[in-house]
């Protein structure tokens, strides 16, 4: 048995999550689409001013796979200790993508970034507000010093921040 994760094949502007638990809709209706099996079970891995995955997902004790059936990590606490073993870049549809970017707002622990980089909980207008972004994957065969930084560095939830209107993907799991 394992639990599924995905990145979303769609991409989108901060502003236009919201809040995690629409983000978390985002994911469901995603996997419902692509026929997965538990949508509704679907959270993003996402923070906001109130919540974050350490909070909100329910600690997998089981692996967590990518729809292709390759491991991402042996439980939460793996994913949140070590980092996933691969990159998070298969979407719901099965297609691969590397190197994209991915709202978190949330640190290599599942909690909240510090200082908050969310755009003011998903909702702000303001070009002032920037969010914190993972990023989904580097090859390791062809870039084996760029794989080796993103895994050490955990770029997968941590990478970069951008402001609001940069349209980024998510991660999806599976509770």
């Amino acid at each position: 048995a394992a639990k599924m994760c995905f990145l979303s094949s769609a991409v989108y502007p901060a502003s236009a999550l919201g809040s995690a638990v629409h983000a978390d809709a985002i994911c469901q209706e995603l996997a419902a689409a692509s026929g997965l099996d538990n949508p509704a079970g679907f959270m993003a891995w996402i923070s906001d001013g109130v919540s974050s995955p350490a909070k909100r997902f329910t600690p997998s004790k089981i692996p967590y796979v990518l729809p292709d059936g390759r491991r991402v990590a042996h439980s939460f606490a793996h994913l949140v200790t070590a980092g996933p073993s691969i990159g998070i870049t298969r979407t719901e549809t099965g297609e691969e993508l590397l190197k994209e970017l991915v709202w978190t707002g949330t640190n290599k622990l599942g909690e909240l970034a510090e200082p908050p980089l969310h755009c003011a909980a998903w909702t702000s207008d303001s070009f002032q507000e920037k969010a914190l972004l993972g990023r989904s994957g580097v090859d390791k065969e062809l870039d084996w010093e760029q794989w080796d930084l993103w895994k050490s560095d955990r770029q997968w939830t941590s990478f970069t921040s951008k402001g609001r209107h940069h349209p980024a993907r998510l991660y999806c799991f599976e509770q």
